[in-house]
């Protein structure tokens, strides 16, 4: 799915539990990471209801954007995720 330069995918998620949103720069794009608890994941995700997900809503050199999930067990667990997450760098 693309999704127009600008966009934020905070009204998936903004109703779920524990709910966090965080702009900022990854790699100089602009990004967000939200973290929540999913109380409805994929059935193979079954157990693991905490997200971190991070949305680059514009990569210029592709000109597309990309979103990454991750399930997790608990809120310490999705928090890792996201500086994980964090540390990304974009190939040239």
């Amino acid at each position: 799915m693309y999704s127009a330069p600008g966009t934020t995918r905070k009204d998936e998620y903004s109703a779920k539990r524990d709910f966090d949103l965080r702009n900022f720069m990854l790699d100089g794009q602009k990004a967000e990471i939200i973290t929540c608890y999913d109380s409805e994941v994929p059935s193979e995700f079954r157990g693991l209801n905490y997200s971190a997900v991070l949305y680059v809503p514009e990569l210029p050199k592709s000109r597309g954007n990309l979103t990454i999930w991750t399930y997790n067990r608990t809120i310490e667990a999705s928090k890792l995720a996201s500086k994980m997450i964090e540390s990304l760098r974009f190939l040239e």
